[in-house]
């Protein structure tokens, strides 16, 4: 049940994932599968991150990739959707950093 669909908004926040996983699966939007290497990410795409509501569908939450290149671009709905992913949420962990 997502958020909207139980009355009660989580608001965004921004995650990466736990130091001890090297390597996740991700999910794309139309079911396709990958690996995801947050070490090459980071890398190549500085300040990367997740964002999210964590909000559950069949076990996992929709996130979506970001840094301050992207954000503009998240702005817009059509694009937005481009960068969705939906991962296990034992991967994710909370950035308090900012």
């Amino acid at each position: 049940m997502t958020s909207e669909e139980n009355g009660v908004m989580n608001p965004l926040k921004f995650y990466w994932i736990r130091p001890e996983f090297q390597r996740i699966v991700v999910v794309y939007k139309d079911g396709q599968t990958a690996w995801f290497d947050p070490a090459w990410y980071r890398k190549t795409f500085p300040n990367m991150c997740f964002i999210s509501k964590l909000d559950l569908n069949c076990g996992l939450v929709k996130v979506w990739l970001c840094n301050m290149t992207l954000a503009k671009l998240l702005k817009t709905e059509p694009s937005r959707e481009n960068y969705v992913r939906w991962v296990n949420p034992n991967v994710l962990e909370e950035i308090t950093d900012l």
